[in-house]
């Protein structure tokens, strides 16, 4: 049995039960997945087409894009060699202009690898990745290996880990859990030669990237631990998997296929509550597709899209209130406290001004600050975590 660290990801956010519906091949729900996937399937072509051509021009770069994006939406890929079916066709797109925007961004190196398969047995011995006796692989997205001279002469071999993230949220935890952990550690067993290994995680939604460097030599305990966490946490999946359903239901792909959300204790309303407010989540999805035309109709009512009303502003009705206030001496100051600015309109108006040069950080800082408030919903439990870094020592929370 082959496990990935998405594997270990999933088991951390959910249950065990996850990983017995996966190695069933049960069908799981694959919204929060897509437009992820494609983006890393046009990353990679266009970084191997790169690799065969550092000169390739911006229009055959748009080719393979358009190229891979209509591959995942008409047949689908295959991961593991497992065929999965198409996407629909806005997640390709979507995918794909994300993965553009990062490559007009940042430039792909020509000397990296891309989607680079790395596969070990339960010895920690590399092995060919589809191989029979391999217990843990993984694709790293990006890899760079390269040589580096610093000023007294001394020469250091470097690798980039890069891991590719659409989330909006990059956060200095995505740096220190296991999946990262992995992944930096099977490049080091792969290529031990290397003094110092820089795991980075990048956004291709806000360009930002987090980054923290490992020494190997003197971190060396640092890794050997890591790798004992991984062996732990491969024989944790290797055993047989209790369900836990409740609270870590909540955004799991195979809620939606899972008989254990019955099986909560009735009295336990918050429990059956956060299990079955995603199994909602992803019905909707499907039934908002099924009910887009025509609502679906049944003896205690419809369900799907009505028509009602609200209110909303006319096109000329700032100018106006604006004129009236006037006419009436009212000040500007007192006109711009009654309408009440939000961060949203503040952010759009920062993006404006800085397509003419304003800084838009410096000037969102002025501007923008945070408030605490209550809101009502779903909250993973909370873990802190000290990680050693070039610089900072990182308190991370995990929360949904």
């Amino acid at each position: 049995m082959t496990f990935h660290p998405t594997d270990i990801s999933m088991r951390e956010k959910h249950c065990g039960h996850a990983i017995t519906l996966k190695q069933k091949g049960t069908k799981r729900s694959r919204d929060i997945f897509q437009t992820g996937i494609a983006a890393h399937a046009v990353l990679e072509d266009i970084g191997k087409a790169i690799k065969k051509n550092p000169d390739i021009s911006l229009q055959d770069i748009k080719q393979i894009a358009n190229d891979t994006a209509a591959i995942l939406c008409s047949k689908g890929r295959a991961y593991d060699n497992i065929p999965e079916p198409p996407m629909k066709i806005s997640q390709a797109l979507e995918g794909m202009k994300l993965a553009l925007k990062h490559i007009y961004a940042n430039e792909l190196d020509p000397e990296a690898e891309y989607e680079m398969p790395l596969a070990f047995n339960d010895k920690w011995e590399q092995v060919p990745y589809y191989d029979k006796t391999a217990v843990f692989r993984t694709l790293i997205d990006y890899l760079h290996i390269y040589k580096e001279i610093d000023e007294d002469g001394e020469e250091s071999t470097i690798a980039i880990v890069k891991d590719y993230k659409t989330s909006w949220h990059i956060t200095n935890d995505m740096l220190d859990n296991l999946q990262r952990r992995a992944q930096a550690l099977v490049v080091y067993l792969a290529y031990p030669e290397i003094d110092v290994l820089v795991m980075q995680v990048q956004g291709l939604r806000n360009n930002k990237t987090i980054q923290r460097r490992i020494y190997t030599q003197p971190e060396y305990d640092t890794l050997q631990e890591w790798q004992n966490d991984i062996s732990l946490a491969i024989k944790a999946l290797l055993e047989p998997q209790i369900p836990n359903p409740g609270i870590n239901c909540y955004n799991c792909p195979y809620a939606n296929a899972c008989q254990w959300t019955e099986e909560i204790n009735p009295g336990d309303i918050v429990q059956k509550y956060a299990a079955f407010l995603t199994i909602v989540k992803q019905l909707e999805k499907d039934v908002r597709i099924l009910t887009k035309e025509i609502s679906a109709t049944t003896p205690q009512g419809t369900v799907g899209y009505s028509q009602k009303e609200r209110l909303t502003t006319q096109e000329n009705a700032l100018l106006t209130l604006w004129n009236v206030w006037k006419q009436q001496n009212g000040s500007v100051e007192d006109f711009l406290v009654h309408i009440k600015l939000n961060a949203t309109n503040a952010k759009k108006l920062i993006r404006v001004l800085s397509q003419n040069g304003i800084d838009y950080d410096s000037l969102a800082n002025q501007t923008i600050t945070k408030q605490q408030y209550s809101q009502f919903g779903i909250s993973k439990a909370n873990t802190t975590v000290q990680t050693k870094d070039d610089n900072t020592k990182t308190t991370v929370q995990k929360s949904t």
